[in-house]
């Protein structure tokens, strides 16, 4: 196929003021005529092929290690900026479907993301990939050794990729008739899905996890024992993983609905024998 087998339309986006341009036109959008509808030829080839596919990163990464007599410290961080601009590939080719795997898409782009620049240039900011990490192992009176780890995460974005878009809406042919000048090439019956708001236009809180150790080790009959105590996610921190991204009604319904979050503090009591 070629573009002259598509024709693009645009949508009326919902009116919320939590969307990026609420309520206006959302364009880059194309259906196939009908007279090529459910014909489908797959060729791998190079995007070089139809134009630039350009990613940029810019990053930072700090390490630590430190002794301080009974104390034992190891961390590091690492943020960074990348860019991933594919705008030229897609723009100007509805036959294409890209499949992509990257730092800031992190798995495939959905095809029903719209064909402009704020959904294929997307650049993931430098507080978006920021992590820090920090442990540290104390010796406690009694030969109890205490450690401590502590993670910080940003907050998750939930963009085009394996989550589909940050809001994405099912819309019918009433919807896109008027601007496509024709039924839906599936049928006056058949539904789109589109995204309506580009990655990185909202995150959730960011992740800071403690988890602690004690550990007392004993010998018994020349061998070692340890008894190992383990409280993960100490202070119970409940950050979001995962929403739901699914933008229905005319408030968005369960939108941004939390549909996963950090375990909450869990408790441990192990023992190890080593002979």
């Amino acid at each position: 196929m070629t573009p002259a087998d598509f024709d693009a339309y645009c949508i009326t986006g919902p009116s919320d003021p939590r969307l990026p341009g609420s309520g206006g036109q959302i364009c880059g959008l194309f259906d196939v005529k009908p007279d090529k509808f459910g014909q489908s030829r797959q060729v791998v080839e190079l995007a070089s092929n139809y134009g630039d596919w350009t990613e940029v990163y810019h990053g930072i990464d700090l390490t630590l290690t430190a002794r301080m007599r009974k104390l034992f410290l190891t961390g590091g961080l690492n943020t960074g900026r990348t860019e991933v601009d594919y705008c030229s590939v897609v723009k100007t080719n509805p036959q294409v479907l890209p499949g992509v795997a990257t730092t800031a898409t992190a798995g495939t782009v959905a095809f029903t993301a719209p064909r402009i620049d704020s959904f294929c240039d997307l650049v993931t900011p430098w507080r978006a990939q920021t992590q820090f990490k920090l442990a540290g192992v104390y010796e406690l009176p009694y030969q109890i050794e205490a450690s401590v780890a502590y993670q910080h995460f940003p907050g998750i974005t939930p963009g085009v990729g394996t989550t589909g878009g940050s809001a994405s809406i099912v819309a019918n042919n009433a919807l896109i008739a008027p601007s496509l000048k024709r039924n839906l090439a599936a049928g006056s019956t058949a539904t789109v899905v589109v995204d309506v708001m580009p990655q990185f236009q909202r995150y959730e809180g960011a992740t800071d996890q403690f988890d602690i150790r004690f550990i007392k080790a004993v010998r018994v009959a020349g061998k070692r024992l340890q008894g190992i105590f383990d409280i993960y996610n100490a202070f119970n921190a409940r950050p979001v993983l995962a929403v739901n991204t699914r933008y229905s009604g005319a408030t968005g319904g369960a939108w941004l609905t939390p549909t996963s979050t950090l375990v909450g503090r869990l408790v441990k009591f192990g023992v190890q024998f080593d002979f």
